[in-house]
């Protein structure tokens, strides 16, 4: 087994030794046969004529060995490579047109789902399942919502029927000493098992310990980009003192760079609720999260909430309004409650706008196949099949749609270079996945994935309409101007450009209007 495949490999990539050997081989068999008649009393021309005629065709021989190999299809396959490559270098200018049309199609593409990605579907890498995590928050009798006191958030981090984990962070006051002025700090305190609930890893150093959550232990968690700015990137600054103001905190950790949260924190300080603050219930003050337990989704989680927020009314006092708990799935919330709908109406304009450019394409390729239909004819007419022919132009188009891919790829790191510099720092701190903007391996497939798709769509209907020409009026020369079934074709598809461009003009309006009211409400 193990031979058959080093032949085969060896078939493939030295395929002139390969062949030689077989034409070495095939003679030497045809002059073993021509000797046998020879020693039989046969002349040498009777002997040659009667072991050719026993042995077979030559050329048939070596193709049924060819085909033995097992390596027919591949070796077809680059047969068709290399004769696409020559037609692209023949019409360079057609070529460029094309690899620049699908180029913006793919490059779009690609780039708004890096976008997407990184804001959207994965703001937060390190929660193993974002699914499951709720923003909690009180509920108000004329429906709005308010932060969780800290008497509710100690009863729900007690009670473990619901929530599996419950963390709460809230946002304090921190200056740097500078010169001539202070810098301010956005810094968070955060509640024991904040990190662990989020799975956030640590480039340096480690977590808060128990005791460091009482009042009075004053310690501190860098992020990486506060860290790599103000000191740069030191390994050494475990353990140093950090100049808070008017008081100091002891640097005991820095997380790694895929962790930011709240969005824009610099650094994290312990929370440490007095005994005071634990019988607080009047005034909400805590960002909460829980992460609901395995099998849970918010639908099943609600009424489980409404049930757990009974249980705890009865503990306050009469003062108290009612309490209701408000679960919120936390990847709409970490970016503002429009940014799913505002994602997906971005998307679906670049997906409009690669089909217009599919359709540019399929254009391009029946206007292409018009003047080469003689050509087609000639091949057909020598015995090429018209699977063979449809899968030459497949790939001839492949070929460009590789290349636009490559274009598409460049644009777009371009374009997420551009989108992410020309914004303002103290804008890209608010919104989650933001640092991680670019081209990673997802959006790498993603890109991939596109390309295959452009080139079925944009090829096919192309190549089986020139892969089957009428062999006599073409080889008469009277084909070319018969071409009522392509104009119809390049007829629809002018159509189908026209409503796509009108539905991508919509989805970009819709896209505006989302922007407004999503800053208009303040969600970011």
């Amino acid at each position: 087994m193990l031979s058959d495949l080093l032949f085969r490999i060896r078939a493939l990539f030295r395929r002139k030794s390969v062949e030689t050997e077989l034409d070495e081989e095939l003679r030497f068999h045809l002059h073993r046969q021509f000797e046998k008649y020879v020693q039989s009393g046969l002349s040498r021309e009777e002997a040659t004529r009667r072991a050719r005629i026993e042995f077979g065709g030559v050329e048939q021989a070596k193709e049924e060995c060819r085909d033995a190999r097992g390596v027919r299809i591949l070796e077809t396959l680059f047969q068709d490579v290399r004769y696409g490559l020559r037609m692209l270098r023949k019409n360079p200018g057609f070529t460029a047109i094309v690899v620049l049309t699908l180029g913006l199609g793919i490059g779009a593409n690609t780039a708004v789902f890096g976008l997407a990605n990184a804001i959207f579907f994965n703001p937060l890498p390190t929660v193993q399942d974002p699914n499951r995590l709720m923003v909690v928050h009180e509920g108000l009798p004329d429906g709005s919502c308010c932060l969780v006191p800290p008497k509710s958030y100690l009863e729900l981090s007690g009670d473990g029927q619901l929530f599996a984990q419950t963390a709460a962070y809230t946002w304090a006051e921190a200056t740097l000493p500078g010169d001539p002025l202070p810098e301010r700090v956005e810094a968070a305190n955060v509640s024991q098992n904040f990190f662990s609930m989020f799975g956030a890893r640590f480039a340096l150093g480690r977590d808060f310990f128990p005791e460091e959550f009482q009042p009075g232990r004053s310690v501190a968690i860098l992020s990486y980009g506060f860290w790599q700015s103000h000191f740069g990137a030191n390994r050494g600054v475990i353990g140093r003192p950090l100049r808070l103001g008017d008081r100091e905190a002891t640097i005991v950790g820095v997380v790694a760079s895929d962790f930011d949260f709240p969005i824009g924190a610099q650094l994290w300080m312990p929370l440490a609720l007095s005994a005071q603050d634990g019988n607080q219930t009047s005034k909400g003050q805590l960002h909460v999260l829980a992460m609901l337990h395995s099998g849970l989704d918010e639908k099943r989680a609600r009424p489980e909430a409404a049930a757990l927020a009974a249980r705890l009314e009865k503990d306050y006092s009469a003062t108290r309004q009612r309490l209701t708990l408000e679960l919120h799935p936390f990847r709409s919330q970490i970016n503002g409650n429009l940014t799913p709908l505002f994602t997906m109406t971005l998307m679906g304009a670049a997906a409009f706008l690669l089909l217009i450019a599919c359709t540019n394409v399929a254009n391009l390729l029946l206007a292409r196949g018009l003047s080469r239909k003689r050509e087609i004819t000639l091949r057909t007419a020598l015995g090429a099949k018209p699977t063979r022919v449809v899968r030459q132009l497949l790939t001839e188009t492949a070929l460009m749609a590789t290349l636009g891919m490559l274009v598409g790829l460049a644009l777009a790191k371009i374009g997420l270079v551009l989108l992410a510099s020309g914004m303002p720092a103290e804008t890209a701190r608010q919104i989650a996945g933001w640092e991680r903007l670019g081209l990673d391996r997802t959006s790498l497939l993603f890109g991939t994935l596109v390309t295959v798709m452009v080139a079925l769509v944009s090829g096919v209907v192309p190549a089986v309409q020139t892969s089957s020409p009428k062999l006599i009026e073409c080889l008469r020369g009277t084909g070319a101007t018969s071409s009522s079934g392509p104009s119809q074709l390049r007829s629809v598809f002018v159509c189908a450009q026209v409503s796509l461009a009108l539905r991508t003009c919509e989805h970009v309006g819709r896209c505006a209007k989302l922007w407004s009211e999503d800053a208009s409400h303040g969600a970011r």
